[in-house]
């Protein structure tokens, strides 16, 4: 778990914390990112108070991070085969890594293009860590991808933490007849991503 964490847990636990700093709606969207910094370590799990069960979410699976989290933290108290410990651990790694950005930049309309490409981006990384997840999750997301209108993607334009440059291109490629890869002129450098 170190060998995959190091290289980007300090960008990881610093945008956890922006999270938790923010006014959240629910106790759940505190809840979940206490958690993940119990399982990156910065946390004790004495200083996190632990919710009973609520409701489960059909439209995210923020219970199952939450729960996946809660196991993986009392793994000690169940009596898990060492196959489904190391699938625990693999799922709570996609979950810090990947999908609480996700989660947490998934109501904002104006950041939501950028965070969905970057989430992919970040899947096709994550296939290093665990193919399995990364190729299921990637496949998943595929088929969701039809939201993705020029008029969608057109909020980009607003999204202050895109580089000025990058949004001049959108503009560009939005009166171009020809398709265009907007980041390839640009070296940009991910708002997210390990």
């Amino acid at each position: 778990m170190e060998d995959v964490l190091s290289p980007c847990k300090a960008d990881i636990v610093g945008r956890i914390k922006g999270y938790k700093a923010t006014k959240q709606p629910c106790h759940d969207f505190l809840e979940l990112p206490d958690l993940a910094l119990v399982f990156l370590g910065e946390t004790l799990l004495e200083e996190v108070i632990f919710r009973p069960p609520g409701a489960m979410h059909h439209a995210r699976w923020m219970w199952k991070a939450i729960y996946s989290l809660k196991v993986w933290m009392f793994r000690s108290e169940f009596h898990l085969k060492a196959k489904a410990e190391r699938g625990l651990l693999n799922m709570c790694l996609f979950i810090v890594m990947l999908y609480i950005d996700l989660w947490f930049t998934a109501s904002d309309p104006v950041k939501a293009p950028d965070s969905d490409l970057q989430f992919i981006k970040n899947l096709v990384k994550f296939s290093d860590v665990h193919r399995p997840i990364a190729d299921g999750v990637l496949n998943k997301v595929g088929s969701h991808l039809w939201y993705l209108s020029e008029r969608n993607v057109s909020l980009s334009f607003f999204d202050e933490s895109l580089a000025v440059e990058v949004r001049k291109r959108l503009i560009e490629c939005l009166y171009s007849r020809e398709g265009c890869d907007v980041f390839s002129p640009v070296s940009q450098s991910p708002t997210q991503g390990f």
